[in-house]
């Protein structure tokens, strides 16, 4: 970080700059802690290239296909919760799996 003297010795437009950077990294930094959850969270993001990041416990995830349609997941009360905003077509795949639409 860049210290207060030397802050002052920058351009007033390089100083603003840097000040909205700053409260930009920041706000974000507490979004990212908010929707952050912790290693017992039930409910993980599941990039296949990367370690499970957990979410909040009980987080609403939503998906949204094509047509408009949107698919909500949540775990309530040790189930899996998923509601549509149209009606759902459960398409079986194979042991274990299932699409919807």
């Amino acid at each position: 970080m860049v210290d207060e003297a030397k802050l002052r010795e920058l351009p007033k437009w390089a100083q603003d700059e840097l000040r909205k950077l700053r409260r930009s990294l920041e706000e974000t930094q507490k979004k990212l802690a908010e929707i952050s959850g912790d290693e017992k969270s039930n409910t993980y993001i599941h990039a296949f290239s990367t370690k499970e990041k957990p979410l909040s416990n009980n987080a609403l995830i939503q998906f949204r296909l094509d047509g408009g349609q949107k698919i909500t997941c949540s775990v309530f009360h040790g189930l899996l919760s998923v509601h549509g905003s149209k009606a759902i077509t459960i398409l079986p795949r194979d042991c274990g799996s299932f699409a919807l639409k």
